[in-house]
C-alpha cells in the first residue's frame, strides 16, 4: 500500500485509517496476486478516505470544543487573548503516530486526525520569544508567574503559571521537499519529503490569563498586585507579538518555517484579534478603602499587640501553652492576650461582613480589539493607561 501511495504521488489525503487497513494487507499477501490486491485497496482507500480536515474542523464548532471560558466568571484581572492569523510561511511539526506513509508527519488531533499546534508547543515557542526578545532568564519572576517554574531559585518546590494556552488547528496538509545535494556531484540524489501546513492557511490563536496565585507576598485586589498584572500583560503582549512575527513557532524555525503575517483574518461576528478582561475596580476602591480605616478602628486593645504591617499576631492553644511553660508569658499576659484575641475576633467579623456588603455583584468585561499583530506591544499601554487603571 505505501509502495503504491509513493509510486503515484498519492500524498495529499488524511491519514486516519492507516492502522486498520494495515491488517488486510498482510493477510492479503499470501496470495499470488497480492500486489494488484494491494493496489486496488490502496486505490479504494484513497477514494473513501475523508478529506483533510474541512469537514472534521466543523465538527469542533458544533460540540463547542474551540469556545474559551466566560471571562467574567474568572477572578478579577482575568483576561483572554485570540486572534485569526494567516501564514506567511509553512508551519511543520513533529507526529508521535507509529504507523503513517511518511517518515515526517505533522501532528495531530489524536481523535480527529486534524492538523494542529499543541498547548505545549505554544508555550515553549512563547518562552523562547520572551528569552530572546525581552532578555528574561527562566528563573525571572515574570516568567515564573505566567509559564510557572521553580517558586525560588535553588528550590524544587514548581508553581503552575499563570497563563493557560489552547490548541490550534488547520484545515489543509501539504508536503515539503528537502533534497540534499552531494558535495562532489553537486547533485540531489534523495529528496526527503515531510509534511508541513502550507503557506496561506488560518489558525486561531487563543490563550487564557487567570492571576490565581500570590507570588512575594502580593494579595489579589491591593494595588501592588495590579501593578504586577501589568507588568505581566506587558510582557506577554510582547512575547506573543515576536513569537508570531519575528522568532517563529514552528520546527525549524529558524530556517524560515512558522511565520504569521503582521495583518490578522477576518471571521464573521468577530473581530480579527480581541483582548476581553473582566475587572471590579468597585471591589478594589472598597478594600483599599477598608484597609485605610482598619487601622483607626482597631480596638485600643488590641493595636499593642499588631505589628508594623497593621497584622495582629494569632496563636494557638499549643503555641500559648508553649509560651508559658517557656516563661516567656506570665499567666496575667496571657490573659491580656486572650481578651486581645476576642475583641481582634469580633472586630474581623464586622469588618468581613461590612466588606461583603459593599462588594457590587455586577462585573464588568471591557474588550479591547486590534487588527494586526503590531499593535499588541501597545496594547498594554492603552489598557493600563498613566496612573495604572483600567480603562
Amino acid at each position: 500500500m505505501l509502495a503504491y501511495l509513493w509510486e503515484n504521488k498519492e500524498w495529499d489525503i488524511a491519514a486516519c485509517e492507516w492502522g486498520s487497513c494495515v491488517p488486510s494487507f498482510i493477510l492479503d499477501a499470501t496470495d499470488d496476486n497480492y500486489k494488484e490486491i494491494r493496489r486496488e485497496k490502496a486505490r479504494l482507500l484513497i477514494e473513501g478516505l475523508p478529506k483533510p480536515a474541512g469537514e472534521q474542523y466543523k465538527v469542533f464548532h458544533e460540540l463547542g470544543l474551540l469556545k474559551l471560558p466566560e471571562v467574567e466568571k474568572l477572578p478579577s484581572c482575568s483576561f483572554t487573548v485570540q486572534f485569526v492569523f494567516k501564514l506567511a510561511k509553512p508551519y511543520i511539526s513533529r507526529d508521535d503516530e507509529v504507523l503513517y506513509p511518511s517518515n515526517n508527519p505533522v501532528r495531530k488531533d489524536k481523535v480527529f486526525k486534524i492538523p494542529m499546534i499543541a498547548p505545549s508547543a505554544w508555550k515553549g515557542h512563547l518562552r523562547n520569544a520572551i528569552r530572546i526578545g525581552q532578555g528574561k532568564e527562566d528563573g525571572d519572576p515574570v516568567l515564573v508567574r505566567l509559564l510557572g517554574g521553580p517558586e525560588k531559585e535553588g528550590t524544587e518546590e514548581l508553581v503552575q503559571g499563570r497563563v493557560f494556552f489552547y490548541p490550534t488547528f488547520f484545515t489543509n496538509i501539504r508536503w515539503e521537499v528537502i533534497n540534499p545535494h552531494d558535495r562532489r556531484t553537486k547533485a540531489g540524489t534523495n529528496p526527503i519529503y515531510f509534511e508541513c501546513v502550507p503557506e496561506g492557511e488560518k489558525g486561531r490563536f487563543a490563550l487564557l490569563y487567570v492571576p490565581h496565585m500570590a507570588l512575594n507576598g502580593v494579595l489579589p485586589g491591593t494595588s501592588d498586585f495590579k501593578r504586577q498584572v501589568k507588568e505581566d500583560m506587558e510582557v506577554l503582549f510582547n512575547g506573543i507579538s515576536d513569537m508570531m512575527l519575528t522568532y517563529g513557532f514552528s520546527a525549524r524555525k529558524t530556517a524560515g518555517y512558522g511565520a504569521a503575517d503582521d495583518q490578522l483574518s477576518f471571521e464573521e461576528g468577530s473581530p480579527p484579534g480581541k483582548v476581553e478582561i473582566h475587572l471590579r475596580p468597585e471591589l478594589q476602591a472598597e478594600a483599599e478603602a477598608a484597609a485605610e480605616n482598619r487601622g483607626r478602628s482597631t480596638p485600643e486593645i488590641c493595636r499593642s499587640w499588631m505589628d508594623s504591617e497593621g497584622n495582629f499576631p494569632v496563636y494557638d492553644k499549643n503555641k500559648r501553652n508553649k509560651k508559658v511553660v517557656a516563661r516567656e508569658w506570665s499567666k496575667s499576659w496571657l490573659k491580656r492576650y486572650m481578651e486581645a484575641k476576642r475583641a481582634w475576633d469580633e472586630y474581623r467579623m464586622h469588618f468581613e461582613s461590612d466588606m461583603v456588603k459593599a462588594v457590587p455583584a455586577e462585573r464588568k468585561v471591557t474588550v479591547h480589539a486590534f487588527k494586526k499583530l503590531t499593535e499588541l506591544h501597545e496594547l498594554a499601554g492603552k489598557i493600563w493607561p498613566a496612573g495604572g487603571d483600567f480603562k
